[in-house]
């Protein structure tokens, strides 16, 4: 049956379901998915309708494999992940009908950006594995179209898009080199646009941010120098765009993180000076940005991070004062991010993290009842996380940290039994995480030094009690 054997009604459905999407896109841009989802779904129920109807209609297939993307992006946003990829994987079989109808056709382009979304809900999901597979389907469609019409900006785009997403997961599957081809492949492509058309902003970016990845993978194969390279070239692009626009606070957060990477690096290399100095340039612009958008929570978080950062390397520096001066103002914008979003993890995460930044500047200047009140605090945040979400092993491993740091603190206050405790607390954490993953040779190492934490305790207190033991000598 045709588009035309429908009906009358087909033109009026068809335009609904579109003024469903425009309406979409209106509140998309507005930052109202929730309402957007609903609108999504009402056209997706009259694109079924017509495509159920018309099964052999090249259009109309197509406009339900489009509201099918278009909704499993609403609904990723939203976090309901298993709903985007059944929306995801049901648009990547439309454009797989299609492509076989018509080889030929402009339905490629489609396929491939639905194995782009297919890889996006999978990696949302934890599914490195799939993610990669779908990524690379999507990679190899479009190195097709580029080599079918090399002339095409948006096919170039569109393949410097793939090759990030698959060094993307090569990256956090730690497969570096692999990483690196990719990410100077996508790097390579978007010079290409950019010597095109040079005075692009946008594609002055997009070189601005891999180059910046770039250097991250450099930075992890530990080629500290040429990270660093790589941060200065990305940092000097967005220097020039702010000098062109200083009113964009988007380009103003990249300028502050490009600082950032530099200090990163540089304290790596122990020029804690130089590190300094580039904190203090990042501190200055995320100052600027926080006041200027206190609603904004990310960029109140970034503020914190990098007065952090200033604190750890002030700590590194033996300057415990100066350190602990910074944590505090940090502290002070962790409490109000929890304070305004109790329910969000992360705030919670990051307000344990910098308590443990605070006790360990206490306890370095000698303060050890407030530090082990900072750790304490610090356990109690990540005791809450680790059992509302036990797979989580970042959260696990914080918490076994944080044990072992009141473990430390009791120790040196004298308080043997309750050292004892809080390491055998990290000790057991520990050994249900190499359980969990016995490869991991991180948290092997720490499951040994608890171990040798705990045999060191039980030695001390043995002999303590030997030493009670002994008959005294009378003269």
């Amino acid at each position: 049956m045709s588009a035309n054997e429908i009906g009358e009604d087909f033109g009026a459905q068809r335009d609904l379901a579109f003024k469903e999407e425009m309406t979409t896109s209106t509140l998309d841009a507005q930052g109202e998915v929730v309402a957007a989802l609903k609108y999504y779904r009402q056209a997706l129920l009259i694109r079924q309708k017509l495509a159920a109807a018309a099964p052999c209609s090249i259009l109309l297939q197509r406009d339900l494999a489009i509201t099918l993307l278009r909704a499993g992006t609403a609904l990723g946003t939203l976090g309901d992940l298993d709903a985007a990829l059944r929306c995801n994987r049901e648009s990547v079989a439309i454009w797989q009908q299609l492509v076989a109808a018509d080889p030929s056709d402009g339905e490629w382009e489609g396929l491939a950006l639905g194995h782009e979304r297919v890889g996006d809900a999978l990696e949302a999901r934890g599914d490195l594995d799939g993610a990669l597979e779908s990524y690379e389907e999507c990679l190899a469609i479009r190195q097709q179209l580029v080599l079918a019409d090399p002339s095409s900006a948006d096919y170039q785009g569109g393949l410097a898009l793939g090759h990030m997403s698959v060094g993307g997961i090569l990256l956090d599957q730690e497969v570096l080199d692999r990483a690196l081809e990719h990410y100077q492949a996508g790097l390579a492509i978007k010079r290409q646009l950019l010597a095109a058309d040079p005075g692009d902003a946008e594609r002055q970016g997009d070189v601005a941010f891999t180059q910046a990845t770039v250097g991250l993978v450099v930075e992890t194969q530990g080629d500290l120098d040429g990270a660093l390279q790589r941060y200065h070239e990305s940092l000097a692009i967005w220097q020039r765009l702010v000098a062109a626009d200083p009113s964009n606070m988007e380009w103003q957060d990249e300028l502050a993180h490009g600082h950032q990477c530099i200090a990163d690096t540089l304290e790596q290399q122990d020029d804690l000076d130089g590190a300094l100095e580039r904190y203090r340039e990042a501190l200055a612009i995320r100052e600027q940005l926080a006041a200027a958008n206190p609603a904004e929570a990310e960029w109140q978080s970034d503020l914190a991070y990098t007065q952090e950062r200033i604190g750890d390397a002030l700590e590194q520096q033996d300057d415990p004062d100066g350190a602990l001066e910074r944590y505090r103002e940090a502290l002070i914008i962790r409490q109000q991010l929890v304070a305004a979003d109790p329910a969000e993890p992360q705030w919670q995460s990051d307000l344990a993290y910098t308590q443990e930044r605070i006790g360990n500047a206490l306890g370095a200047q000698g303060h050890l009842a407030e530090a082990l009140w900072s750790y304490r605090k610090s356990v109690a945040i990540l005791q809450e996380l680790a059992a509302a979400d036990p797979g989580n092993t970042e959260w696990q491993g914080d918490l076994a940290c944080c044990h072992e740091s009141v473990g430390d603190t009791l120790e040196e206050q004298g308080d043997l039994q309750g050292a004892l405790r809080s390491y055998q607390d990290s000790l057991a954490i520990r050994q249900k995480l190499v359980a969990a993953d016995p490869s991991d040779a991180e948290s092997r190492l720490d499951l040994d030094f608890s171990r040798q934490r705990v045999g060191e305790i039980l030695k001390m207190q043995a002999a303590a009690a030997q030493r009670a033991n002994r008959p005294r000598r009378h003269r």
